[in-house]
């Protein structure tokens, strides 16, 4: 795995450029996944994973959003960790969708949805 990064860019439509953040953000990680909730207007953020003091792979399970301006971790219970899923925003049901992901033991099949 690659350096773990916990910074936040914005495209204008031609460049990027970073985003101040405050104190208040995801920890850095790695092969995380995330996706637009469009009904709520806020970006979801879920997983991944980092390397630990060991050497071995430490799984996340923590889901954060992103209104634009500040982060906030989302509380309650979730998906399992994974990394390396797919989120979705579904309008029929007008919520963001995680899907699959693995972790080093497990691959997974299922999809879980971020209640409104």
């Amino acid at each position: 795995m690659c350096s773990a990064l916990n910074d936040v860019w914005e495209w204008d439509g031609s460049s990027w450029s970073e985003i101040p953040v405050d104190n208040v953000r995801p920890p850095e990680r790695q092969l995380a996944v995330a996706g637009f909730d469009r009904s709520r207007g806020v970006f979801v953020l879920f997983g991944g994973a980092l390397r630990n003091e060991s050497g071995g792979i430490k799984v996340l399970d923590d889901t954060w959003e992103w209104n634009g301006a500040s982060w906030r971790q989302v509380e309650g219970s979730g998906p399992p960790g994974r990394f390396g899923a797919t989120m979705i925003y579904n309008p029929t049901e007008s919520a963001v969708q995680l899907l699959l992901g693995i972790t080093e033991t497990s691959d997974f099949s299922d999809s879980w949805e971020l209640g409104n």
